[in-house]
């Protein structure tokens, strides 16, 4: 059985390629995923609808983790991530505008059985 740390990795590695099988695959059927403040997505088809959007709309996004603690079955990724709003996508109601973001984020999740559980993410964008 795969670690937390190591099901993170993997996660953060899949989004990092913009493989949305990969990315979900990470996830059990009725996990959260909550955007702390913005929205509540469940289970890999609501990873994978948000991230297909996300990467339509910046299709230059780019992830890095920056740093990774875990305890138990709990495992906080510090990320960055950058990318230009170029579409053809819009995302959240917004229309491409070529508007360059950088993001830095954390992501606090709880594994079990190799699968991502529960999610909560953090995040401060710069435009």
């Amino acid at each position: 059985m795969a670690s937390a740390t190591e099901t993170a990795k993997r996660y953060f590695e899949a989004l990092g390629a913009h493989d949305l099988d990969a990315a979900s695959a990470c996830w059990a059927p009725e996990a959260v995923d909550r955007f702390v403040g913005q929205q509540v997505v469940v289970g890999p088809d609501g990873v994978r609808q948000y991230f297909g959007a996300l990467f339509a709309a910046f299709p230059d996004f780019s992830l890095e983790v920056l740093d990774m603690t875990t305890s138990r079955s709990r495992t906080a990724v510090r990320w960055g991530a950058r990318g230009t709003f170029a579409g053809p996508g819009s995302f959240q109601g917004f229309e491409p505008n070529g508007a360059q973001i950088e993001i830095e984020g954390c992501d606090v999740m709880t594994v079990a059985e190799d699968l991502i559980q529960h999610n909560d993410a953090y995040m401060a964008v710069s435009y």
